[in-house]
């Protein structure tokens, strides 16, 4: 079986909505084909360098955390990589940020560092958070993968938005397929009541 197919739940590429409709698109079966999250090992953190990282997620097959560093001396690297990470690993105490997921089923994401503001245009850092050594610390990344199309009038014309987020809840967490290079993301047909008046592709650039 198709490892995306498990990801999403059984969740159809195939999508119908109506004029003047938000359409939701939520998993069959959020848990198909995934294994099962076991229970957190005891850790110890007496070690004052390391904290513990709580992950609820499921088919995570890499992460990778981004450190905060004042200054990056050559040859040094600033990232922590985590390949199939259990429910709770230990990690050197600092301020991270999550780079990039790697779920089984090669979906990929690679959360903004920075977001711009559209009515002032400043930008600013997000996603940072502290790893302490006395505190574990929680985060929520991971299958399973909910597909949301929204649909919007404007005039005469119909805009579409179309994202794959996880269980994160992030606004700007998109999943994309590991090797994707642009083109079609899904299908989709509109209805007037029971008549057909259009159908296509959801591309990345329109």
């Amino acid at each position: 079986m198709d490892g995306r197919h498990d990801i999403l739940g059984g969740g159809s590429r195939r999508w119908l909505f109506w004029l003047s409709f938000v359409v939701v698109l939520l998993p069959s079966n959020p848990e198909s084909g995934l294994a099962r999250t076991e229970a957190a090992p005891k850790i110890s953190t007496a070690d004052a360098t390391v904290g513990q990282l709580v992950i609820e997620g499921q088919a995570i097959e890499g992460l990778v955390l981004e450190k905060r560093v004042s200054v990056l001396r050559a040859g040094q690297e600033n990232l922590v990589r985590l390949d199939r990470p259990g429910p709770s690993v230990l990690v050197p105490a600092g301020e991270y940020r999550v780079q990039e997921v790697r779920l089984r089923g090669l979906y990929r994401c690679s959360p903004p560092g920075r977001i711009g503001d559209p009515v002032t245009g400043q930008v600013r850092e997000v996603g940072w958070f502290s790893i302490q050594p006395d505190k574990p610390y929680t985060i929520r990344v991971g299958a399973p993968l909910k597909p949301t199309l929204r649909v919007f009038r404007c005039d005469r014309t119909l805009r579409m938005g179309y994202q794959l987020s996880d269980v994160s809840g992030q606004e700007f967490w998109n999943y994309l397929p590991a090797n994707f290079q642009g083109g079609k993301m899904a299908d989709f047909a509109v209805y007037s009541g029971d008549e057909l008046v259009g159908s296509g592709a959801i591309c990345e650039y329109g």
